[in-house]
Order: structure tokens, then C-alpha cells, then sequence
């Protein structure tokens, strides 16, 4: 019996793959509470990976203690979108050195 026919090898190697493709600068997600008024909820980014489509990622202002200030969460939020920046460079650095 022969293994490799078994099993979709190219499949599963890209179901654990989650090279970013691209990213989008992070975004205020509001939240709509009584009579119009909207209350910051934190940030988004939004990051599209090659074989997995486009995830949102929040970033809240609400965590475990409740304490964490607006400009704190800003700041995760940007660091985690110059992080995947960084790794979509690479990953079209990658490509293009394969042709």
C-alpha cells in the first residue's frame, strides 16, 4: 500500500501554511450602544493569507482587568501590522525568487 496516494500531501502542507499576502493599516471598530452613540471598541487589522482568505484581528480596549488605556492597544495593533508587513515582504521576496 503506498502512502503517498493516501494522503493529498500538496493540501496539507497548505492547510498549515499561513503566509500573509497582504495587510491593512489598523482600523477604530466601534460599537453602536443606545440612542446613536458609538464606543470605541479597539482596533482591526485586517490581514488576507495565501491559502486561508482574510482574517480580521481585533485588537480591544476591553481585556481581563478593564484597565488598558486606548493608546496602549494602538500601539499592539500597529506593532502587529509592521510585524505581518515585514513577513509579506519576505513572503513576495520568496516568490519572486523561486521564477
Amino acid at each position: 500500500m503506498n502512502w503517498k496516494l493516501l494522503f493529498n500531501w500538496s493540501a496539507l502542507r497548505y492547510m498549515f501554511d499561513w503566509t500573509p499576502a497582504a495587510v491593512k493599516a489598523p482600523r477604530p471598530y466601534y460599537k453602536n450602544v443606545k440612542h446613536g452613540q458609538r464606543v470605541l471598541c479597539g482596533y482591526v487589522v485586517e490581514v488576507q493569507y495565501l491559502y486561508h482568505g482574510v482574517r480580521l484581528i481585533l485588537f480591544t480596549v476591553e481585556r481581563h482587568t478593564s484597565l488598558a488605556n486606548k493608546q496602549q492597544v494602538l500601539l499592539d495593533a500597529v506593532h502587529f501590522y509592521r510585524g505581518v508587513k515585514q513577513a509579506v515582504i519576505v513572503a513576495r521576496k520568496k516568490q519572486k525568487q523561486k521564477r
